[in-house]
């Protein structure tokens, strides 16, 4: 090192101006503006584009001549095929779409124009609070905390869907603010029960409902006393389409318990108690394009993190639980190591050796993996 230099540094870092003091502030370059994502693309034929940005939120407006509903319709498709959670809402002759990824948020606002349609889209980061307050601006798969004071979903929930045409129940996990769940209809039709998954965001509920590769995504609100869900859903044979749930009495029910509800033959699972397990992997089937594409986190209990990225287990871990249990799935280390399991009876026990480990449903839309 050639001191002579180092030492007339150390003099010019010694003459700078103190902070707040006058004279030249030496300043580093903030973060970079932030860009809209592929699932906020413009239509092609968009025209008299303008746009803002900073280093949390972006906008743009525009122009097209194409028609509102096949802007509305481009939106919507691009979100699905990202695996995006949305909700496309009326208001008078405007059409907004909102949407919520664990990190951020996109609205799309379509108003129609003579000749054709304009288009406002923002997108916005969400941020962690500043301490003392609640961490309901953040809401990832397995989030931290919600403001109604923790409140817990867990539980047997009594459902009528479209008017009444449709009655069931939905079995629901909570982990954070991270929800898993399954899906049972017992009247109106016959089907095979259904994942379902999602995330409480203060009194908003966004849950999204998986049939084999289709979604249904549903934005409901939470009654003050956290017993109710209301609200609607668009997606697969659905538009606009009503979901209300009522909080069946107590807490959820042991896990050898069945609902009331269910039809003989049909079956239904329930997470692992509270307390037996450290980690939670939930892992998401989504459609992207012509395949197949997941959307992974993990919820770690003893601090409350969650992480949307494989699960490090330097000691390796032991599975305890599977959710929904009849759910056929894998898991797969960093060194390529992979094993498969029909339901959780056989997956229940077995030893996960220390390494990065991720998950993968098979068949079912969506699996949470229990660890301790």
């Amino acid at each position: 090192m050639d001191f002579r230099r180092f030492g007339t540094l150390l003099l010019l870092v010694a003459t700078l101006p103190a902070w707040g003091q006058g004279g030249a502030v030496l300043r580093l370059p903030g973060p970079p503006p932030l860009a809209l994502p592929n699932w906020l693309a413009p239509v092609a034929q968009a025209r008299d584009q303008s746009a803002k940005a900073a280093p949390t939120e972006a906008s743009s407006a525009y122009a097209t001549s194409e028609p509102p509903a096949a802007v509305i319709a481009h939106y919507e498709r691009q979100m699905r095929v990202a695996g995006i959670s949305f909700q496309t809402r009326r208001d008078g002759t405007d059409t907004w779409i909102e949407a919520l990824t664990p990190n951020a948020a996109g609205t799309v606002r379509v108003a129609e124009l003579k000749g054709g349609t304009t288009v406002e889209v923002k997108y916005e980061l969400k941020h962690d609070p500043p301490p003392g307050e609640p961490e309901h601006n953040v809401p990832p798969l397995f989030a931290r905390t919600n403001p109604a004071g923790r409140v817990d979903l867990s539980g047997v929930w009594l459902f009528t869907h479209v008017n009444g045409r449709f009655e069931g129940t939905i079995v629901l996990t909570q982990a954070g603010s991270g929800l898993t769940g399954r899906w049972h209809t017992g009247k109106g039709k016959s089907e095979p029960d259904t994942a379902v998954s999602g995330y409480i965001d203060g009194s908003r509920v966004i849950l999204t409902r998986f049939i084999d590769n289709n979604q249904q995504n549903y934005a409901l609100t939470l009654s003050p006393d956290g017993n109710r869900l209301d609200g609607f859903g668009d997606g697969w044979f659905i538009n606009h389409a009503n979901l209300n749930m009522q909080r069946s009495a107590g807490t959820a029910p042991p896990r050898t318990a069945a609902p009331a509800a269910a039809r003989t033959g049909d079956h239904l699972s329930f997470p692992p108690p509270r307390g037996t397990w450290k980690w939670a992997i939930q892992s998401v089937a989504v459609k992207r394009g012509s395949g197949i594409g997941y959307t992974s986190f993990y919820y770690e209990a003893a601090t409350g993190r969650s992480v949307d990225q494989a699960l490090s287990l330097p000691n390796g871990a032991t599975i305890v639980g599977v959710f929904p249990d009849d759910c056929a799935f894998s898991v797969r280390d960093a060194l390529g190591n992979s094993f498969g399991f029909r339901n959780e009876q056989e997956a229940k026990a077995k030893e996960l050796s220390p390494g990065t480990w991720s998950l993968f449903p098979e068949k079912c839309g969506g699996v949470a993996l229990f660890l301790k």
